[in-house]
């Protein structure tokens, strides 16, 4: 039939139209069935060498997706050929041995390695002779693919696959298959080996560089001149992090902004980067080197650097790599200084103290010239090391940014920018050293506003004697920081201040602070008193929860004793019990002993639980036994916290209450692991280090052998789509991909050391422990916010130290058991707000004992002992210099000048009565002693779970540790084995104000003031009690001269005849 030629061409339109939405239908068919099996035949379709995350692999290229949770080995066996069967015997399979011109790099498809050659003939595919070879399979970014890393070049292999090899939905392949490979030779390569900046002198041989495949290289070196160090330091190392500056969680969005603008100037580094420099350096020497030839495989090769004129002058030299007569983007870069000078830095709060050791033996230099730089790299305060290689300076320079030690042609340097070493493991917690200590206290910590309450402080020096008569200044603070008044006080006779505090009827909630200086100079208060400032009601009510301190396990109920009981006496008998169980996982169960160390399984972070108790009624007695079902943590692979929140009712509805927790474990130990970055963070295309271990549930730690390691990255492909209900809205899918296996051994009492390769993205490293069954999850980040590597080495080992006594007197020697994890020359300290002993001693790998003189003059509580174990490198066993530190408290006893008080008060009374306290201080007879005498009512304090001042504790208590230490060992270039490169040529925040609710319950809070003790010891002080039913709790604070003491005890106040 004809048609009209208008009719006939709107037909081929048509047919035109319907076959491109039929394609285009069949295109995002294929692309939404990557989880998805198609229809149709299940076929091995090839067998490939081709680059698996940047290194060789074997490859088998599927018709149908595969499932990454399969373990496939099983049914796949690869045997190793000798060396001397690479000849392929038949014609390698079509498309094995080339490509088709015009093939492109694919992100979304492996590069298929155009020498490797592959061929099933029968001769080719015998085993005979081949050797079955150990690893794994894994399933690529295309779910097609199957790859064997980590292969051998130029070797051929042999893959023998077994038909029962099954999708998920169990359709198998049809029959066995064969394949013979040989790999190609590797990709030239070539890098700097190491992220270290200290170039140990006299001991590594050079600067270490890896190649493979490359005969030769041409580096350039560049100096930074002496006045931009500062700058280029700036520039290249990370400031310290900030407390909470990345919050858990941040690492899980890739639109997260780029926060580091620091450059780094090491690996891959472009020519736009590197041509900031020519500002900052001169170029001093372009030279080729000869590498070491071993075909095919990794070489390390040493370029010569200190037999090199041009580079002998002291300073730090950026190398830059090329391969001659090639010219790319980019170019592969570090920079390093020679130096034997190993310096290491402590700064106080005013002073400073360098101590300089040679890198070679660990033993102190003398004559070093220790400079602090300004931005501008001028020199503003200097000295020199004196015969224990240490300069000190009593007041250390504020503006500099870089300590610089220099010797004849050695140099040494500290940027002060960089974090200190992470002494998070070390007890080194309490309160900061003031020459004169503030101890300030009042009856409770929270008020309503409209309420005035008296403040008392007591001036005294370091080691709690009475200092001159001298003025305070006291600043009080709104809980958004603004000041609300700035006073000075005057003291009595005694050195005793107290003041009336008033606080505004429309005072702001939240918590106030009043900060306390004895000098106003100064930018750390001496003392800082917070109070909160609420409407409240204070509880009428106590609830006691008990349970086994025992960490929980399967098997094991959770079993809480709850008492509850009216503050004037009576028993809360048939109130009601109410309750609720939440549970969470707890990254890590044992923060005090092992900080930093993260346990279980990271995909367990967003499971959370919470439950409602039964409701349960008081016995006659006010008790009542809860049982927690712990079904919906016994499944679970992580530790998980267990928190039980009860609410005992007033009759009126009003609940009081209170909390338990514990922590649930899945086995008895568990593999912990912590990253020596900072955070969650570390850098792309470098080398993570963690350190590996296995703890009890009280943190013993365990031994393990050969822990199973494998190492993740987690690919997220995100999508846009398009729905009726929610519009546009975005998604993504996720994948595994296998990029490294590895065992880790961990030692006894101690932890082993992992050290694993990324490139940039999300990465899951897991670690399982082949004795208990469980395996460790740790998710971390490679790229954006990571750390520069010059601050992951700022966590040092440890040296375990102990004290002979408790405590010691003036005049006392203290016997220290060092015991190092290796032999060297180490420095023992004893420091507060400075160093005030020290002495250097050899000790061995075994445990050493020496005394420590306690000087008459150390009257002070912020005393630390320190040892640092240095270490010295061996060119010949190749050990690179390192340290390890040990600190521990040094207490002075102080018990002599505790006084015992006595309160004889009646256990009950009534009330509107005066409730009379006969305070007994047997030690103060004779003596100049005064008391103050709080009586407050209990339900305000168990708000707050207020405790009684304790101006004992507070004077002669553990203060912290009050240096910060810097070193350049973390950024040692470590020793490798290798060969010596020859030169070929060269030369909305505003407070809302509090409406003040009606004052229905009136608050009880009575002070005595100061009252003398007369000369027995004692003092009789009078209260007046009003109209009131509860308990009272009072409180005594002693003091006389330089003797404090304290005591507290509780009056039940009821009427005859109470209505509740």
């Amino acid at each position: 039939m004809n048609l009209p030629v208008s009719r006939k061409n709107l037909f081929f339109v048509v047919l035109a139209v319907v076959a491109i939405v039929a394609a285009l239908a069949a295109y995002f068919s294929l692309k939404e069935s990557t989880d998805t099996e198609l229809s149709g035949e299940f076929v091995l379709v090839e067998a490939s060498h081709r680059e698996f995350d940047g290194s060789p692999a074997l490859a088998l290229t599927f018709s149908q997706p595969l499932d990454a949770r399969t373990n496939y080995d099983r049914h796949i066996q690869v045997f190793e050929m000798p060396a001397d069967s690479k000849k392929l015997a038949a014609k390698p399979a079509l498309g094995s041995d080339e490509r088709q011109e015009g093939d492109g790099d694919s992100e979304d498809r492996p590069l298929q390695n155009p020498n490797a050659k592959v061929s099933t003939a029968a001769i080719d595919v015998n085993t005979l002779g081949g050797k079955l070879v150990a690893g794994a399979w894994v399933v690529g970014e295309n779910p097609r693919m199957l790859f064997f890393p980590n292969v051998k070049p130029d070797t051929r292999y042999v893959i023998k696959v077994n038909h029962e090899l099954a999708l998920r939905n169990g359709t198998k392949l049809k029959a066995d298959a064969s394949y013979s490979i040989l790999t190609a030779s590797v990709a030239p390569a070539f890098y700097f080996a190491s992220n270290g900046m200290v170039l140990p002198a006299k001991q590594n041989g050079g600067l270490p560089v890896v190649t493979v495949n490359v005969p030769e290289v041409d580096v350039q070196f560049l100096r930074i001149k002496p006045d931009q160090l500062p700058k280029f330091l700036d520039s290249v190392i990370s400031a310290a992090p900030r407390k909470a500056e990345l919050k858990r969680g941040e690492a899980e969005d890739d639109d997260r902004p780029y926060q580091d603008n620091s450059r780094k100037f090491r690996g891959a580094v472009n020519i736009y980067e590197l041509d900031t420099l020519r500002t900052m350096s001169d170029s001093v020497y372009l030279g080729r080197f000869l590498t070491e030839k071993r075909a095919n495989k990794r070489a390390v090769t040493f370029l010569p650097v200190e037999h090199i004129k041009e580079l002998q002058e002291p300073g730090i030299y950026v190398a830059v790599m090329s391969q001659p007569g090639r010219f790319r983007y980019d170019y592969q870069a570090t920079y390093f200084y020679v130096s034997d000078l190993g310096l290491h830095l402590r700064q106080f709060e005013k002073a400073a103290d360098a101590y300089v050791s040679s890198l070679i033996t660990g033993k102190a230099v003398p004559g070093v010239e220790i400079a602090w730089l300004d931005a501008q790299g001028k020199t503003i305060a200097h000295g020199e090391t004196d015969d224990d290689g240490r300069a000190s300076f009593a007041e250390r320079p504020n503006k500099a940014k870089v300590v610089l030690a220099r010797k004849g042609q050695q140099l040494s340097m500290i940027a002060l920018k960089e974090p200190a070493l992470d002494l998070s493991e070390y007890h080194t917690n309490g309160g900061t050293y003031k020459p004169v200590r503030l101890f300030a206290y009042s009856g409770r910590d929270l008020y309503r506003p409209g309420e005035s309450f008296t403040l008392s402080v007591l001036a005294r020096d370091a080691d709690g004697q009475p200092v001159p008569s001298q003025p305070v200044q006291a600043i009080l603070k709104r809980p958004d920081g603004k000041v609300h008044f700035t006073s000075t006080w005057q003291p009595d006779d005694s050195g005793y201040y107290h003041r009336r505090i008033d606080v505004p009827a429309d005072a702001p909630t939240g918590f106030w602070k009043l900060e306390l200086r004895s000098d106003p100079a100064d930018t750390v208060a001496a003392t800082v008193f917070s109070f909160g400032v609420e409407e409240f009601l204070p509880e009428r009510m106590k609830l006691d929860l008990t349970a086994a301190n025992a960490p929980l396990s399967s098997g094991k109920p959770f079993r809480i004793q709850a008492q509850g009981d009216y503050l004037y006496g009576a028993p809360a008998a048939g109130n009601r019990l109410l309750g609720v169980i939440q549970h969470e996982r707890s990254r890590n169960p044992l923060p005090s002993k092992l900080p930093g160390f993260e346990f279980g399984d990271s995909t367990e972070d967003t499971i959370k639980g919470r439950q409602e108790l039964a409701e349960k009624t008081l016995d006659e007695k006010g008790g009542a036994e809860i049982d927690v079902d712990l079904a919906n943590v016994s499944k679970r692979r992580s530790p998980f916290t267990v928190r039980a929140t009860v609410s005992l009712l007033e009759s009126g509805g009003r609940p009081v209450v209170r909390s338990i927790e514990r922590t649930w474990w899945p086995a008895p130990v568990m593999v912990g692991v912590r990253p020596l970055a900072t955070g969650d963070y570390v850098r792309e295309n470098s080398n993570v280090d963690f350190e590996v271990l296995r703890a009890s549930q009280s943190g013993e730690l365990k031994a393990g052998q050969a822990l199973p390691v494998r190492l993740f990255r987690e690919e997220r492909q995100y999508y846009w789509r398009f729905e009726d209900q929610r519009g546009w809205h975005s998604g993504f899918t996720e994948t595994d991909e296998l990029v490294q296996t590895a065992t880790v051994n961990v030692p006894a009492n101690g932890r082993g050391k992992l050290t694993l390769p990324v490139k940039y993205g999300r990465y899951r490293l897991e670690i399982s422990d082949p004795e208990t069954g469980k395996m460790l999850r740790y998710r971390f980040y490679a790229g954006w916010s990571a750390r520069a590597d010059e601050t992951q080495g700022n966590r040092p080992d440890r040296v375990a130290l102990k004290l002979d006594k408790p405590a010691y007197a003036e005049g006392n020697t203290a016997q220290l058991t060092i015991t190092p994890p290796h032999a060297g020359e180490a420095l023992v300290t004893v420091e507060g707000d400075r160093t005030l002993w020290a002495k250097r001693i050899a000790v061995r790998g075994s445990s050493h004992v020496m005394s420590i003189p306690i000087d008459k003059a150390w009257k002070r509580h912020d005393l630390y002992v320190s040892v640092l174990v240095l270490r010295p490198g061996n060119s010949g066993e190749k050990v690179t210099p390192t340290r390890a530190l040990g600190i521990v408290h040094l207490p002075l006893e102080r018990g002599e000048r505790k006084l015992m008080v006595a309160l004889d008060a009646p256990k009950k009374m009534l009330p509107e009565t005066a409730l009379k306290v006969r305070v007994k201080v047997p030690e103060a007879k004779g003596e100049q002693s005064m008391v103050t005498l709080s009586a407050v009512d209990a339900g305000i304090l168990n708000i707050t779970r207020f405790a009684t001042p304790d101006p004992h504790g507070f004077f002669f208590g553990k203060l912290r540790y009050g240096a910060d230490q810097y070193d350049v060992y973390g950024r040692l270039i470590e020793k490798m084995p290798g060969v010596r490169g020859k030169l070929k040529f060269g030369g909305d925040n505003t407070p809302k104000t509090t409406r003040s609710l009606p004052k229905k319950v009136k608050l009880v809070d009575l002070f005595s003031g100061p009252v003398k003790l007369n000369a027995n010891g004692e003092a009789e002080i009078s209260l007046p009690v009003p109209d009131f039913n509860g308990t009272l709790r009072l409180m005594a604070v002693v003091s006389g001269g330089g003797r404090y003491g304290s005591q507290e005890a509780e009056v039940t106040v009821a009427a005859p005849i109470i209505a509740e």
